[in-house]
């Protein structure tokens, strides 16, 4: 975060010392709330797209077991794909 222990920069005064430790605590908690935010929108992403295959996996099921011809089975998949890519 900072270069703090280098030696290149150093603080001199102990006004200097406190406001480095202010910054050095900041920058960590940024760093680290912003790392947390996006590791939450991976998991998100991840879970809508767990459900989606879950679901084209029961519809794939149902399609089978009534019977539909390839053809449909092929347009219905399309529609749902047209689905999820209008909903994100």
């Amino acid at each position: 975060m900072t270069t703090i222990g280098y030696g290149d920069i150093t603080p001199a005064s102990q006004g200097e010392k406190g406001f480095m430790i202010f910054v050095a605590l900041m920058a960590t908690n940024i760093f680290a709330y912003t790392f947390s935010q996006i590791s939450e929108i991976v998991k998100n992403e991840e879970a809508k797209k767990q459900a989606y295959n879950k679901m084209m996996h029961g519809i794939n099921n149902e399609m089978n077991k009534r019977g539909l011809s390839l053809l449909l089975q092929h347009k219905v998949r399309k529609y749902y794909e047209h689905l999820q890519y209008e909903n994100e």
